[in-house]
């Protein structure tokens, strides 16, 4: 088995930092920004479309910073599912530069990838609203051990990492891949 190696993309950097230029919320997930980066850079440098390989950095990016109970609720993101398909002028900044980049997902993954992609992205929200208290900043006490997996499940969110390896350009039929899927 190889080592993954680590290649410095300055075109992803700076790719990255033209889309995140308009974010109000920019500054304040810097860290997840990076490991967005790193992990494109280092898990997904098979990549050859520097859109593709942004939008993994990106997903990343925006849903490591949404795993936090304080994140969460301070940009409403129990209401995401609603505005993804219903949005609204008052929707927070962060759930629109999500949404965007989730329906974007069809650009660059055949239909089967981007469905799962967004799929897991819902999921991930449905698992973070099992986490906390809707509203506050308080864990919900699991009970049981099958909540607790189920909890996980949710927003474990496997299901892109996988779906990101083969790109659209590359790999237009999930025919020719669909059987590795685990």
């Amino acid at each position: 088995m190889t080592q993954p190696t680590y290649t410095y993309d300055p075109a992803l950097r700076s790719r990255i930092k033209e889309i995140v230029s308009s974010w109000d919320f920019a500054h304040d997930m810097r860290a997840q920004l990076l490991t967005g980066v790193t992990l494109a850079e280092t898990s997904y440098n098979h990549i050859t479309n520097i859109d593709t390989k942004a939008a993994i950095a990106l997903y990343c990016a925006l849903f490591a910073y949404l795993d936090s109970i304080e994140v969460f609720n301070a940009v409403d993101a129990k209401c995401f599912p609603r505005q993804l398909y219903c949005p609204s002028p008052d929707d927070s900044s962060y759930l629109v530069a999500l949404r965007e980049l989730l329906l974007r997902m069809w650009e660059w993954y055949p239909d089967f990838g981007a469905n799962a992609i967004l799929y897991s992205g819902l999921q991930f929200i449905n698992g973070c609203m099992l986490e906390s208290v809707p509203g506050q900043s308080k864990v919900i006490q699991a009970r049981t051990l099958e909540f607790v997996e189920l909890r996980r499940n949710l927003s474990g969110i496997p299901d892109p990492f996988f779906c990101f390896i083969w790109e659209k350009s590359l790999f237009p039929d999930e025919r020719l891949y669909a059987e590795l899927i685990p």
